[in-house]
C-alpha cells in the first residue's frame, strides 16, 4: 500500500478529550509523479456528504471533507475518478466506487501516512498508474509508427467521459475570484457610463456564478470594491434570487477588506 504510484485515500482521526476519535479528515493523496485532475463525491447511508473536484500536483494531499465516526456504520462510499496529466494532455480514466468496511478501514492504521506523515487509516484507490503510463506510452509509440489504433483504455468508462474530463480541467482553471473592477473587465472604459459599466459588472457576474454552479464549486470570491455599494448590492439582489446559493455574506476578510462578498454554493 505505501509503495509509490498509488492513489490514496487516508483519513486522519480527530480525537476527543478522551482520545477517541469523534471523526476523521478525509484526504486524496497522489503519490504518483504525475499531476491528476480528479473528482470525488462521498457518500454514508446513501447520502452525498461532500464532494470535490480539481487538480492535484505529484506528491501532495488534497483535504475533502470530515468523516463521522458514526459514518461508519453507514455504510460510506467513495466514487471517484481520476485522470493522469501527461506531456500531451490527460491520461484515459480511472474510476472506482470504493465500497469502506469497517473491518478493513480499522486495520489500514499507519503511524507516518505517506505524504501526510502523520497517523491516518491509508486505504489504496489506484496503484501502479507509473508503471502503467510507461507502458501506454511504449505502446502509443509503436501504435503511431505502425499506424494503429491507440491501446484500448483500462479501468471503468462511460459515454460521457470526454465532457467529464473537460469539466474536471475547467473546475481546476477556475478562479474562486472574481474582481469586477472595471478596469480588469474592458479596455476604454472612461467612455463607458455608469449605467453601462454597471450593467457590464453584472453581466460577467451572472456568467461567472453560472460556471461556478455548474463546475459545482464550494465557495467564490466576489470582488466589487467598496465605493457607495451600488454594485455590492445589485449582486446581494441577484444572490437572493438564485437557489444554489447557501449563503453569502459581506464581511470583513484579511485579503478584501470589505470588498468582497463571499459566496456559499450548494455542491
Amino acid at each position: 500500500m505505501n509503495s509509490p504510484n498509488n492513489i490514496l485515500l487516508a483519513f486522519e482521526p480527530v480525537l476527543q478529550n478522551d482520545g477517541t476519535p469523534e471523526g476523521f479528515v478525509v484526504s486524496l493523496l497522489n503519490d504518483c509523479p504525475d499531476p491528476i485532475l480528479f473528482e470525488l463525491d462521498f457518500f454514508a447511508g446513501g447520502v452525498k456528504r461532500f464532494g470535490k473536484k480539481g487538480k492535484l500536483d505529484a506528491g501532495g494531499y488534497s483535504e475533502l471533507g470530515k468523516m463521522q465516526y458514526d459514518d461508519l456504520n453507514e455504510f460510506p462510499e467513495a466514487k471517484v475518478a481520476c485522470w493522469k496529466i501527461v506531456k500531451d494532455g490527460t491520461s484515459s480514466r480511472y474510476a472506482k466506487d470504493m465500497r469502506i468496511k469497517p473491518g478493513v478501514f480499522f486495520s489500514s492504521l499507519t503511524p507516518v501516512a505517506p505524504i501526510l506523515h502523520r497517523q491516518a487509516h491509508v486505504l489504496t484507490l489506484f496503484e501502479g498508474l507509473s508503471a502503467e503510463r510507461k507502458k501506454n506510452h511504449a505502446e502509443d509509440l509503436k501504435a503511431y509508427t505502425q499506424r494503429k489504433a491507440p491501446p484500448v483504455r483500462q479501468w471503468h468508462e462511460s459515454a460521457n467521459d470526454d465532457r467529464s474530463q473537460h469539466e474536471v480541467r475547467e473546475a481546476a482553471d477556475f478562479s474562486i475570484e472574481l474582481d469586477l473592477h472595471i478596469e480588469k473587465l474592458v479596455q476604454g472604459h472612461e467612455q463607458l457610463s455608469n449605467a453601462q459599466i454597471l450593467q457590464l459588472q453584472v453581466r460577467v457576474f451572472e456568467a461567472y456564478i453560472e460556471k461556478a454552479i455548474r463546475l459545482g464549486m464550494e465557495r467564490v470570491f466576489i470582488i466589487h470594491g467598496v465605493g457607495e455599494g451600488r454594485l455590492r448590492n445589485t449582486i446581494a439582489s441577484s444572490l437572493f434570487r438564485i437557489p444554489e446559493v447557501i449563503t453569502f455574506k459581506n464581511e470583513y476578510h484579511p485579503k478584501y477588506g470589505y470588498g468582497a462578498t463571499e459566496v456559499i454554493l450548494i455542491m
